[in-house]
């Protein structure tokens, strides 16, 4: 599972490789009947010979094609849904190979009909390094009476944080187990104090004297670690009282990125990754779209532009803070010869120009963005509609 403490490390190992090397991205989704009998692996195979590029620069067998080919033989099966693998000849000629296999798409990489993008260069490496900063992590806290656990869900994988809350010990966790017998009772015991006229009984006061001791020691602890895994978003798992009594300990800034509480999965004792992830995922898409969703109710409202033309032109003039592109984004745009100036207009740039060159949008929409100071946003589903 790639961490996003691991992201630094992985993204000063693709940019320290030097072109020309090898970038491919390849859908190699199990649960896709396309991906059947390895047909990945074919794709990749017919992609690589379709290159001039590899044919001329690596006549001397093993090539670089051959090379790559055998690694992926050998290190199958490969677990994910999208492989990003950036490869090249040493001066001994021997192998030098970053892969990656991840539990999501990546945005602007072109999947959608071949399956399997591959290019010969500079590293293409964009698609990946945005996606560390594209999908939010989040940090699932399960309440188990006898044990909390803290997991953490990034790019589609989830892991539990082993060292997480370790601070509290066995007497803790005793403490939890009887402070949750005592939540679990909490309705009852409100109702059994109000028909006796009693709305402050002992019992009760014990409860919440209890309840806040322990979630506010949790509470520090949490911070704590979720600072040390540099993650904000978080989610609650387990019964309702629980979360929500727990919900209310939380200092306000930690209060705030918990974006759901939800019940515990079937095995809520050992619950393992599948179940907890069938929990997550609905919860966190939902919260995607509708921040998505928002966003785009603010560009109307403004209003923003609108359109390709409209935005590349507002682009280049600064008038776009937050640039917002369909996940797949697809289409072309016209650069003048001296790549100064660029318009979805073919004729503009000739008119101005003198001459205009045809370019692929998802190939520059991140430099576009970073040159003009814009923030970019993808968005999938309705918005992305």
């Amino acid at each position: 599972m790639i961490k996003i403490n691991d992201t630094e490390q992985i993204i000063r190992d693709l940019q320290s490789i030097e072109g020309p090397a090898l970038t491919i991205y390849a859908d190699i989704n199990p649960a896709n009947p396309l991906n059947s009998g390895e047909a990945w692996l074919k794709r990749i195979k017919n992609s690589l010979a379709e290159i001039p590029e590899i044919q001329e620069s690596f006549k001397r067998k093993p090539s670089l094609n051959d090379q790559v080919l055998k690694y992926l033989e050998a290190n199958k099966p490969l677990e994910g849904r999208t492989i990003v693998i950036v490869a090249k000849l040493d001066e001994h000629h021997d192998l030098c190979i970053q892969l990656y296999a991840i539990q999501a798409e990546l945005p602007v990489v072109d999947l959608a009909h071949g399956r399997v993008d591959v290019r010969y260069g500079e590293p293409y490496i964009t698609p990946i390094i945005f996606a560390f900063d594209e999908f939010e992590p989040t940090a699932v806290l399960h309440m188990d009476r006898n044990k909390w656990r803290l997991f953490e869900y990034f790019l589609g994988e989830i892991e539990e944080c082993s060292d997480a809350l370790k601070e509290f010990d066995a007497d803790d966790w005793k403490e939890i187990q009887e402070a949750s017998q005592f939540v679990e009772e909490r309705l009852k015991t409100k109702v059994e104090a109000t028909r006796a006229g009693d709305h402050k009984g002992p019992q009760q006061k014990k409860l919440s004297t209890w309840v806040s001791k322990i979630h506010t020691k949790l509470a520090r602890l949490l911070e704590k670690s979720l600072r040390g895994l540099k993650i904000e978003r978080l989610v609650l798992m387990g019964n309702e009282d629980e979360t929500s009594h727990f919900y209310n300990a939380l200092p306000k800034h930690i209060r705030r990125n918990v974006v759901a509480r939800i019940q515990n999965p079937k095995n809520e004792k050992e619950p393992n990754k599948n179940d907890l992830k069938a929990r997550l995922e609905p919860v966190l898409e939902a919260a995607e779209r509708k921040c998505e969703m928002e966003i785009l109710d603010e560009i109307k409202e403004q209003p923003g532009l609108i359109g390709m033309e409209a935005v590349i032109d507002g682009l280049q003039i600064g008038q776009v803070e937050t640039l917002v592109v369909p996940f797949d984004v697809n289409g072309t745009i016209w650069r003048s010869p001296n790549h100064e100036f660029i318009s979805a207009n073919e004729s503009v740039v000739k008119e101005l120009c003198g001459d205009a060159e045809e370019i692929e949008l998802r190939d520059h929409i991140f430099d576009l963005a970073k040159d003009f100071g814009s923030r970019l946003e993808f968005v999938k589903g309705e918005a992305k509609d």
